[in-house]
């Protein structure tokens, strides 16, 4: 029997890609749970040093969006494979019917419509899959049952823990077992216009099922047309919705088949009759197949008897699948929550869940026994917890160094403020100076006081006082004169730091540049300030070092 019309082999594409999904969800999660095990663990001498969420979120997140995108390449490669072995069993299927009318077979590797078809399908799965499991794509559910992104969920969990550190509450690990365990249930991502939330792996497991289907119907229905198909025969599987019971497995010509998808009463090739139903075969999650065949070549997968079986079993089974994949997802669940407590160091609070797993699977063994269904392994299994993924000590560190460009922007006040030039500026001395106090106005606001030059030999009074602070324009040509500046910068505004303003004139590698200006900072004797990365007049970044 070809592959297509096996029902285990269609099932069992997506399980490895579950896998993968699921995956790179415990190290997400493993990043924020490491986090809080980190604050937990901050003596109490140390505990003012504690700031917010932003001073570690520029790290972390990071380290989430590289989870995020090595996941995405193991997870572009497995698609690519699933839908190419669905287009070998597609040709393996139609190689019978093209022999018999004396045809050389087409495949997806000599064919170019399908060829194209397959990387059409292979991208838009990919692309489906990366718009499910991105940063603002996957949800975790919040205590309260609302749902939040991963930015938004850091941040909130985050701030909690250090709220709890810092007040000295006798809770603190008991609001933290609590955020964990809602952290524990997975990520969730939106699949509907109505906001549904649903687990990532099972949306993964649709989306390729959906991409299987679309390959499947785009493939065979030309290798139909190329051999001349004057009818299809339906997949089978064991476990059938009530309504598509009884069709399934039989072959129908293309006219009755017509008649099918269109609600109406219908009759197979030995022209027994079936009632009309409203729901299309391969539409609204049906997972049957419609495969074109030339009807009077070869046999059906399936005989009358096994079609017969299958019947019995599926209104038997039907709705006990549905009560099995529900305990499924609850081990899965279970799982989750076990591996993010460990990785928080709540060893005690992952004893308690296991007893609640061990409990779970006797239930789901006894009733997969007593209904006689499949104990599906891979359904009920998540990847286990390992504490390398987050042993890197830059994991564990707080990063003096955020990304606060969006924070400037969430707070400015574009054109409400002024531009004051102290008693005694020489205004044609210092033009630029000038322009780029009055584009800051414009893009964020606030009261620019330019102050004059020192009048005293070798002392450098800066440039501005924005926000009560000092605030230095230098111009950078490159990463050497971005460094030596900066060096002059930190030296002009220390007694009251606010920032540096670097105004790039010409081509500068910014990945490397950001890497020098971090250095410098490090080496610096002040403990904060911002660096304002600028070019013609449009801001490139906002980067506040914090000790």
């Amino acid at each position: 029997m070809n592959n297509l019309m096996r029902s285990e082999w269609l099932e069992q594409l997506p399980d490895y890609l579950a896998e993968i999904m699921q995956q790179m969800s415990l190290e997400a999660t493993a990043i924020i749970a490491a986090r809080i095990n980190y604050i937990g663990k901050v003596k109490k001498s140390d505990i003012h040093k504690l700031t917010n969420a932003l001073a570690y979120a520029g790290a972390d997140i990071s380290e989430i969006e590289r989870i995020i995108a090595r996941f995405t390449k193991k997870s572009d490669a497995e698609i690519e494979r699933i839908l190419t072995e669905v287009a070998a069993e597609d040709d393996s299927f139609a190689k019978m019917y093209y022999e018999a009318k004396g045809l050389v077979p087409k495949t997806y590797i000599t064919d170019a419509y399908l060829q194209t078809a397959l990387t059409s399908v292979i991208k838009q799965t990919q692309e489906a899959i990366r718009n499910l499991s991105n940063t603002t794509s996957l949800f975790y559910q919040m205590p309260d049952g609302t749902y939040a992104d991963i930015r938004s969920t850091y941040i909130r969990v985050i701030d909690q823990a250090i709220y709890e550190v810092q007040s000295g509450s006798i809770d603190y690990h008991t609001a933290m077992k609590r955020a964990m365990l809602s952290l524990g249930k997975g990520t969730r991502c939106i699949e509907y216009m109505s906001g549904y939330h649903r687990r990532l792996d099972s949306a993964v497991r649709q989306n390729i099922l959906d991409g299987t289907k679309q390959l499947n119907q785009t493939v065979m229905d030309y290798h139909g047309k190329a051999f001349g198909a004057n009818g299809v025969e339906l997949t089978a599987h064991a476990i059938s919705a009530p309504d598509h019971v009884n069709v399934q497995g039989h072959r129908f010509t293309n006219k009755e088949f017509e008649k099918m998808q269109s609600g109406m009463d219908c009759k197979d090739i030995q022209g027994r009759k079936y009632k009309g139903f409203p729901r299309k075969i391969t539409e609204w999650n049906c997972k049957h197949f419609a495969i074109p065949v030339i009807v009077d070549i070869g046999s059906p997968a399936y005989t009358d008897e096994q079609l017969e079986e299958l019947k019995k079993s599926s209104t038997a089974k039907y709705d006990d699948t549905q009560k099995a994949r529900a305990m499924e997802t609850r081990l899965r669940t279970l799982k989750e929550q076990k591996n993010a407590l460990l990785e928080s160091g709540d060893e005690a609070g992952a004893k308690q869940i296991q007893k609640k797993i061990t409990a779970q699977q006797r239930v789901y063994r006894e009733f997969c026994t007593q209904k006689g269904i499949h104990r599906d392994y891979v359904r009920e299994n998540v990847p286990k917890y390992q504490k390398s993924i987050t042993k890197e000590p830059k994991l564990l560190k707080s990063n003096p160094f955020s990304d606060v460009t969006q924070e400037y922007y969430d707070t400015a006040k574009p054109g409400v403020g002024k531009v004051i030039l102290e008693e005694g500026y020489k205004k044609a001395h210092h033009q630029q100076e000038i322009e780029t106090a009055e584009w800051l106005v414009k893009e964020f606001g606030g009261e620019f006081v330019i102050l004059k030059e020192a009048n005293k030999r070798n002392i450098k009074t800066p440039d501005y006082i924005w926000r009560d602070r000092f605030w230095e324009l230098k111009k950078i040509s490159s990463i050497t004169s971005g460094d030596r500046n900066l060096r002059k910068a930190i030296s002009q505004i220390k007694s009251n730091p606010g920032g540096v303003i670097l105004d790039i004139t010409n081509e500068v590698e910014l990945t490397a540049l950001e890497k020098q200006l971090q250095s410098r900072a490090k080496r610096s004797d002040i403990s904060g300030f911002d660096i304002l990365i600028v070019k013609e007049n449009k801001v490139i970044k906002i980067i506040r070092y914090k000790k």
